[in-house]
């Protein structure tokens, strides 16, 4: 058996922090899948693809990317939110294939709603949790490294 691993990059630049730090249960119980999330500056952000792939679903808080692998990793805008933390312009469309670092939408995290958090998770949608290898810690910049997603195949 060979393992492959998928390089995930940063989507924006922030702190980075373990799902179980996020304040919502979905994700701090990895229940979508493993993961990191980001906590950006309060400064509108060009978010952008974590891997090269297809753009499969795309809402004003979300998306979702498939690589060629078919693995599929989401980004998520902020927790709590209920649909009012949304991005401020869409960059690409969903079916359209991106290359890793490629500018998907642009978001301006909230600052006057204390019912929100800004956490960006970033999900390695049912993975499991000893397939993330090389996670960083601290601050980290767009398009930088920010896990590897281990799998096997032949």
């Amino acid at each position: 058996m060979i393992t492959r691993a998928l390089a995930v990059l940063a989507p924006l630049a922030g702190a980075v922090l373990p799902l179980s730090d996020v304040p919502d249960p979905v994700f701090a119980q990895e229940l979508v899948g493993p993961g990191r999330a980001i906590l950006p500056s309060l400064q509108e952000h060009t978010v952008s693809a974590p891997i090269s792939g297809v753009l499969r679903i795309l809402t004003p808080h979300a998306f979702v990317m498939v690589g060629l692998d078919d693995r599929a990793i989401l980004v998520h805008l902020g927790v709590n939110a209920n649909g009012r933390q949304a991005a401020s312009q869409t960059l690409a469309q969903v079916g359209q294939h991106v290359s890793a670092t490629e500018p998907i939408l642009r978001w301006l995290p909230s600052r006057t709603d204390p019912t929100l958090h800004n956490a960006c998770p970033v999900v390695a949608l049912e993975a499991i949790p000893k397939a993330l290898l090389g996670t960083v810690q601290g601050d980290i910049s767009a398009g930088s490294h920010l896990f590897s997603w281990r799998t096997g195949g032949s």
